[in-house]
């Protein structure tokens, strides 16, 4: 069953330009309270799978009893799904907490966390042409790490990494156990990444400077990814407190 989203206004700075002033800014949340989900989840039209589902746990990072699930099944490059709200455009913040247990016999490969600048209405229906970015817990090789990367067209299926973060050079918080809560703060073509509420780029990182060829780049949606290095292997993300901001 749908729900309408859950919706606050408030006073968010998004820090990312030095000297920004506050602006009051729209909050969509989704904190899967009791393993209910306050958003209506879709499922991306291009990309194999379904959406994010509720489901009771007890490790909820916020205490709520509950947390979303996305499931990728294999057999196609991820699965990806997000709120329809409103498209993020050139200022926007989006956040969440990610399961990310450094356990990589049983995980290598796999690929869970967010999404954001999430393109839906492309020409043509191939996954391909849908363009991306993607903020996720990464396990290659026995070595944990978050890597920020771009998919689109003009690179074909591989995507393009542009930054990675070991996770050994992070100690996660005792409080938290394997979760750790990652944002994104895009502003004016700029974005910045946290991790744990620790700001990881040294400069601001450009959105749009390797993707020029594709049209709309600084408007899309913002949700949830689950893949595999390999595109038969499975994966399913776990997330918490999934939060996105809009002036």
């Amino acid at each position: 069953m749908s729900r309408s989203p859950l919706r606050v206004t408030s006073a968010v700075g998004l820090g990312l330009i030095a000297g920004a002033a506050e602006a009051a800014a729209e909050t969509f949340a989704d904190g899967f309270a009791g393993g209910e989900p306050q958003l209506a989840w879709q499922s991306h039209p291009l990309f194999d799978g379904g959406a994010v589902e509720g489901e009771a746990a007890d490790d909820a990072p916020d205490g709520d009893g509950g947390i979303g699930v996305l499931a990728h099944e294999g057999g196609g490059l991820a699965t990806i799904s997000y709120p329809e709200t409103v498209r993020a455009e050139d200022t926007f913040a989006v956040e969440a907490w990610v399961d990310c247990p450094l356990e990589p016999e049983g995980r290598d490969g796999t690929l869970t966390g967010i999404a954001f600048f999430i393109q839906t209405e492309m020409e043509g229906e191939d996954p391909e042409k849908s363009g991306f970015y993607r903020l996720v817990c990464s396990y290659r090789a026995g070595i944990g790490a978050f890597t920020l990367a771009y998919v689109g067209p003009n690179i074909g299926r591989m995507p393009l990494e542009i930054e990675r973060w070991e996770l050994l050079e992070q100690a996660p918080p005792p409080e938290s156990g394997s979760w750790r809560k990652i944002r994104v703060e895009v502003e004016l073509g700029l974005m910045e990444i946290y991790l744990d509420d620790v700001l990881l780029n040294q400069r601001p990182l450009p959105v749009e400077r390797v993707i020029t060829d594709i049209a709309n780049l600084d408007a899309g949606y913002a949700g949830v990814y689950a893949g595999h290095i390999g595109e038969e292997g499975t994966a399913e993300a776990r997330i918490d407190g999934f939060v996105y901001r809009v002036p």
